[in-house]
């Protein structure tokens, strides 16, 4: 099939528009691992940490204490004893996950879940969660470089 002038503008029109709505329709959007930031997002405590002097940083971080957050994770690992059962969560799927003495080290520091979501989750799996963030520290364990502690933290379908 041979495309004449006509046709060929035409065909130009549409790949153009094709490739700026691509472009333009993630404007506005959250980190795709965030669903609600709450006030604060993962994306913005990340940049922050790398680009902030430590004084700006401990500045920064204290002004996140007592803000509510729902977030996406992976789940890093479930520990169970006594009826106990806590989850711990990576925010990045491909994060690496430290186990030291049978626990694992994710992002968000372990908390406790019911006993038949920790036996229904697998490692990896995509979660919502929320809660409150009680303190960040900066980790020395590999992937964020972040560790956050949740209050009233839990999962949410």
């Amino acid at each position: 099939m041979r495309l004449n002038h006509k046709n060929r503008k035409w065909i130009g029109i549409i790949i153009v528009g094709v490739f700026f709505f691509q472009a333009f329709s993630n404007l506005g959007c959250t980190q795709k691992n965030e669903y609600e930031a709450g006030g604060a997002s993962w994306k913005k405590i990340l940049e922050a940490e790398k680009s902030m002097t430590n004084a700006q940083w401990y500045n920064f971080r204290d002004g996140l204490i007592g803000k509510n957050v729902k977030w996406i994770g992976y789940v890093a690992d479930v520990e169970g004893a006594a009826n106990r059962y806590r989850v711990s969560i990576v925010m990045d799927k491909s994060s690496r996950v430290v186990k030291i003495m049978n626990s694992a080290f994710g992002d968000i520091d372990y908390f406790e879940i019911p006993k038949s979501k920790a036996l229904s989750l697998k490692q990896k799996q995509k979660i919502k969660f929320s809660g409150i963030i009680e303190s960040i520290s900066k980790s020395t364990m590999p992937g964020s470089g972040i560790s956050i502690k949740l209050n009233s933290a839990r999962l949410v379908d």
